[in-house]
């Protein structure tokens, strides 16, 4: 009885009520914050979703979403320096990651993480700091001022964020990560060839010496790695 009703209410507030969660009892408990992703059946978004395409949006249209998609750290700078230190924690922090702060000249990145506490940007801040706000994005500023990126997850896999585990160690938050195999060897053994006369030949007969051998496999395979799969539009929440 309780399924049937909750069945009922989320047809009854598909429309009304986009992404709200109802409860057995008819009341609403809750809703889907933005910033979640999911992958959605249909070839457009739904409502109050948008494609994760890379696209530049308003961050007055979506602050919401903005705001779920950017992350702020306070920090230190002299005037004409790209050091930034006094920040609580950069292990969320990557090389390429957009930074935007007072002073901070527009499309200026992590150039390198120098320490738990320090990074250095790609440019300098012409203006001291002391305790400033800066804001950091994981997937693009857009124009620096009204617009910012969505996550581009065309054509992308998933994979959970390691956050310490040890498991994908290096990842920074939000990054992207090209295909790889794991280390591996094709061994090739030795052997001795016989002649005429009774002679032979064997790749072990000189010590010390090198003997070039041509080796050649067939190719086989497409132009990536992967698992078999089914394409769905990955969407996001914006409010």
């Amino acid at each position: 009885m309780a399924l049937q009703q909750v069945s009922l209410k989320l047809l009854e507030g598909a429309d009304l009520n986009p992404g709200r969660i109802p409860s057995s009892d008819g009341a609403w408990i809750g809703s889907i914050p933005p910033g979640v992703v999911f992958p959605f059946v249909g070839p457009t978004p739904p409502a109050d979703y948008l494609e994760c395409n890379g696209a530049a949006v308003s961050r007055t249209t979506y602050n919401l979403l903005f705001s779920a998609l950017t992350t702020t750290f306070t920090g230190n700078n002299t005037a004409n320096s790209a050091i930034v230190s006094g920040i609580g924690s950069t292990s969320h922090m990557a090389p390429g990651m957009f930074v935007e702060g007072p002073g901070v000249p527009v499309g200026t990145t992590i150039s390198t993480v120098d320490s738990a506490t320090q990074i250095t940007l790609s440019a300098a801040i012409p203006t001291a700091n002391t305790g400033a706000t800066f804001t950091l994005f994981s997937f693009g500023q857009g124009d620096g001022s009204t617009t910012f990126n969505l996550p581009d997850l065309r054509g992308e896999f998933i994979r959970g964020y390691d956050n310490g585990r040890g498991i994908d160690t290096g990842r920074a938050f939000g990054s992207w990560q090209a295909d790889s195999f794991a280390a591996h060897s094709h061994g090739i053994g030795t052997t001795t060839v016989s002649g005429a006369g009774g002679s032979y030949f064997s790749t072990n007969s000189i010590p010390g010496g090198v003997v070039g051998v041509g080796v050649q496999s067939s190719t086989t395979g497409g132009s990536e790695t992967r698992p078999r799969n089914v394409a769905l539009m990955f969407c996001i929440k914006y409010q």
